[in-house]
């Protein structure tokens, strides 16, 4: 595998390539397919309460 996530410091989700990664994007980036399961359902969530807020406006 050489894609993964990272989380970039202004909070931002990136798919990055590990062969041209620095050696601190390879030490952040999520590889685990667990850990890119739990990134998925958080980021379903996050949509689903903002569709439920602009509902409630």
């Amino acid at each position: 595998m050489t894609r993964a996530l990272i989380c970039r410091p202004n909070g931002e989700l990136e798919e990055i390539d590990l062969r041209t990664a620095t050696p601190e994007e390879q030490a952040l980036a999520i590889r685990d397919h667990r850990e890119l399961e739990l990134v998925v359902i958080l980021i379903r969530s996050i949509r689903t309460v903002e569709e439920a807020a602009r509902e409630l406006e």
